[in-house]
């Protein structure tokens, strides 16, 4: 079989003929069989790769290779030559977003995903918050999802049109609402 690493570090393996069992340099691996001139070559697990010293030569331009991902083997490594360390994906791969993230709807056009046009919405002890003739109370009970961030709001006993607002500029196109609520000790 006449294989060969070429210059710019990609194994190169000619079809015509291939060897099962051929052997090329370390990274490589072997040839494990040919299914209608497809090759199978697995390369060394990540883990064996992330070894000191083990990352040089031309498999990477310039022997660094800042990040390798396995997802077969569920490896993943990063680093450069020398350095290659073993790290988990979340490690790795991360995400965040500036802006709302955008969605194709069912009849083709673009929109935004659903996402949260309150800020502080499960805080309404925050100064966001206007009050008139209520309480807030923090944290205070089990909110929908199990944990106890549920502020309870009591209005001032006698006062007039109790009420708390956070003001928001929106467009002038629908917007749909929720609001969990639950009666503690209070009957109004």
């Amino acid at each position: 079989m006449a294989d060969r690493l070429a210059e710019n570090g990609a194994i190169q393996y000619a079809l015509a003929n291939p060897e099962a069992g051929s052997k090329r340099a370390a990274l490589s691996g072997y040839i494990m069989g040919a299914l209608n001139d497809w090759l199978r070559n697995p390369f060394p697990p990540l883990s064996r790769l992330a070894a000191p010293g083990r990352l040089r030569g031309k498999f990477f331009d310039s022997g660094v290779a800042p990040l390798a991902m396995d997802f077969t083997s569920g490896q993943y490594a990063s680093g450069s030559a020398g350095t290659m360390s073993m790290k988990s994906f979340s490690d790795i791969v991360t995400f965040s977003r500036t802006s709302n993230a955008t969605i194709t709807k069912s009849d083709g056009t673009i929109g935004y995903a659903p996402h949260n046009l309150l800020t502080f919405s499960e805080q309404f002890d925050n100064a966001v918050w206007a009050k008139a003739n209520v309480t807030v109370t923090a944290n205070s009970t089990t909110a929908p999802n199990n944990t106890i961030t549920a502020d309870k709001i009591v209005e001032v006993a006698g006062a007039a049109t109790p009420r708390i607002i956070s003001t928001n500029a929106v467009t002038l196109v629908p917007y749909t609402i929720s609001i969990y609520a639950k009666a503690a000790e209070r009957t109004q």
